[in-house]
């Protein structure tokens, strides 16, 4: 395959530092036609005339070179299968590059590989999870550099790796516990991808023993009160921003979550009877379906929204569907301005917090907890039983009498 060999690296022959010379860079890369490794040369240093810029400038070309190879370059015409790697020889860095865009499902040119892909909508990850993903593999990367283990083989990788990176991560980079946890579970995920995909080969996965840190459970964004509901509402529409208040309403009727879900919905989403949202933003990897209720549906109808063309997003700075979404904090902030003139400032209030009211007041008007489970996409009952009394929904049942 298109893989470096990880027992050579590139090598400059500088002449004893002799300008006169023809100084160039040695290096080993994958030959598509003949099937195996093949010398190649680097030759552009002697436009650079002092010793020092010619070394700066072999310095930084050796390093490009490697990751050119890394990323996936290689020599000869014949196409190179991705399919086609040699799991005993492939390192822990093209491990990590080939899983990637494997899951990103990204589009590759022959065998090249995307050092930094760009999220595919169409690929498998949802982009949270990507950018988390992408973010695992660039600590990982660099920590590989750090310790002059970038030719280190996946099969070589064990338990006393395993432990050596998380000190790091714990005792120089100093990360939450949230965070240590995320890069476990991509390490994880990573020899769990090769373990299925090789018949013959056992492949321990070495990070099965690391255990996961304790996370407090973070602070649950608060829900408004119908009055407060009220309020922020008259304030909106006072200030005459209907996009926002338009945002906040989808947020209550559907419960959808503000960020991938709602920011990202496109015309094509609003159905007849159902908002739909896609595989790679919803917390179900298939997709699902929201009912839309009377109310709501008589706002699209209002606004429009279904006449715009499908691809079209809902909500952009133009105040009405268009080809560029808002962007991640465009509802944050004008919604935080609105809290503020409010004086709701005293608590965690956000705008998650209107899923949050949508589903108190669901339950209250139906007592149906299946109904709340159903539109909160939630797959047990007993999810939507703690999601309720941690709201305080079922407490506000509970009478006592002493």
């Amino acid at each position: 395959m298109n893989f470096f060999d990880p027992e050579y690296e590139p090598q400059l022959n500088d002449h004893n530092g002799d300008l006169s010379k023809r100084w160039y860079i040695l290096f080993k890369i994958w030959n598509t036609d003949k099937q195996d490794f093949v010398f190649k040369q680097y030759k552009g240093l002697n436009k650079y005339k002092t010793l020092s810029a010619r070394r700066k400038a072999a310095k930084e070309k050796i390093e490009e070179i490697k990751k050119l190879i890394a990323q996936g370059y290689t020599a000869g015409k014949t196409k190179a299968s991705l399919q086609e790697y040699d799991i005993r020889k492939l390192t822990f860095r093209q491990a990590i590059d080939y899983f990637l865009n494997q899951k990103n499902q990204a589009n590759l040119l022959g065998d090249k590989f995307q050092l930094n892909p760009i999220w595919n909508p169409q690929g498998s990850l949802s982009y949270g999870t990507f950018k988390s993903y992408r973010n695992s593999r660039n600590i990982v990367t660099q920590w590989l550099e750090d310790n002059k283990l970038h030719g280190i083989r996946l099969l070589e990788i064990n338990r006393t790796t395993a432990h050596s990176f998380f000190q790091y991560l714990k005792q120089e980079k100093v990360v939450a516990n949230k965070t240590f946890n995320h890069h476990l579970a991509f390490l994880r995920s990573i020899f769990t991808f090769y373990s299925k995909r090789e018949e013959g080969i056992t492949i321990a996965n070495p990070f099965a023993h690391v255990e996961k840190k304790k996370v407090p459970k973070s602070k649950r964004h608060a829900a408004y009160t119908n009055s407060q509901l009220e309020a922020i509402h008259k304030k909106i529409l006072e200030i005459k921003d209907n996009q926002l208040y338009l945002f906040i309403q989808f947020i209550y009727y559907t419960f959808a979550r503000p960020g991938l879900e709602l920011r990202l919905l496109q015309v094509k989403d609003i159905r007849e009877k159902t908002i739909y949202i896609p595989g790679n933003r919803a917390k179900n990897d298939e997709g699902e379906h929201v009912s839309i209720p009377k109310r709501l549906e008589t706002l699209i109808q209002e606004n429009k929204l279904r006449i715009f063309p499908p691809e079209h997003f809902v909500f952009t700075i133009e105040g009405k569907p268009g080809s560029r979404p808002v962007g991640k904090n465009y509802f944050y902030k004008r919604h935080s301005k609105v809290l503020e003139e409010l004086s709701l400032t005293d608590k965690e209030y956000t705008i998650y917090g209107y899923k949050h009211t949508g589903a108190i007041n669901l339950y209250r008007k139906t007592k149906d907890i299946k109904k709340v489970k159903q539109h909160c996409r939630h797959s047990t009952i007993q999810q939507t039983d703690q999601y309720l009394r941690d709201l305080g929904a079922l407490a506000e049942e509970e009478e006592l009498d002493f």
